[in-house]
């Protein structure tokens, strides 16, 4: 079970669409999968087609310890795709976490017992965690777990904004936790029409270099619409540019 987050604090550069996209795509691949989401605006929750304000359980159980990840995770309308969702009272977890020792571990312990489960149904080839656009507790809790961290930097002014401190933080996941995850970046919202996104890619691959992904994700307007469908982009617009760079970008991400 390979564990891909998907990890920007800055807001706009496509981190919950790429999440929900890779997930997808990964699943319409014939891989199951799980999207976590951790980012209580419930975003990648909606994308799934699931009503936030219905949760029975949802990702606070997990934090606050009244269920197990098991049973918060729920089918998605896509075969071989499931998500644990959330809505805004994931919001609370924050404070109930504040000083408690290993709360940075709530989610890699939860997804051990996950991969430990000899249930069939459990069984998962990847797990996609989407996180908030800042640096708190639910944020490391998903860097913690990943064995890969996904940035997503749009092809826009001040790319490379704060990402230095998202790499700062990755160091410091070695340092403290004994946690190294590979890091990779995908250029977002790219247009080979201005000079400005070229740019953006010269720069961000002088500056990562073989970590950024070969496929880059076009600026597309059905990439927009279908979230507010409770849509993937394959169930929106199967044939859009944006749905064919996220199924190339899958692929890639299998290697």
């Amino acid at each position: 079970m390979e564990v891909i987050t998907i990890s920007n604090h800055k807001g706009g550069c496509g981190k919950t669409t790429t999440a929900v996209n890779l997930a997808a795509y990964l699943a319409i691949q014939g891989y199951r999968t799980v999207l976590m989401d951790l980012d209580p605006q419930g975003a990648a929750t909606i994308g799934c087609g699931i009503s936030k304000k219905e949760l029975s359980i949802q990702m606070l159980d997990v934090f606050l310890g009244r269920a197990p990840l098991v049973e918060v995770i729920k089918p998605s309308t896509i075969s071989k795709l499931n998500i644990a969702p959330c809505n805004l009272n994931l919001v609370s977890a924050e404070a109930h976490l504040a000083g408690q020792p290993g709360k940075e571990f709530v989610i890699k312990e939860q997804l051990d017992l996950l991969e430990a489960s000899k249930e069939p149904k459990t069984k998962y080839d990847y797990v996609v965690i989407d996180t908030p656009p800042n640096m708190g507790t639910l944020t490391l809790n998903g860097l913690v777990a990943a064995d890969s961290v996904i940035i997503p930097i749009q092809c826009e002014y001040y790319a490379l904004e704060g990402v230095e401190q998202l790499e700062f933080v990755l160091q410091l996941l070695g340092k403290r936790f004994g946690r190294k995850p590979k890091v990779h970046v995908l250029l977002t919202m790219f247009d080979a029409r201005t000079n400005l996104s070229r740019e953006v890619v010269h720069d961000v691959t002088q500056h990562f270099q073989e970590k950024v992904f070969v496929t880059m994700i076009p600026r597309n307007v059905k990439l927009a619409e279908a979230p507010a469908n409770g849509l993937c982009i394959h169930q929106h617009a199967p044939t859009s540019p944006g749905a064919q760079a996220y199924a190339a970008f899958a692929k890639e991400v299998r290697g």
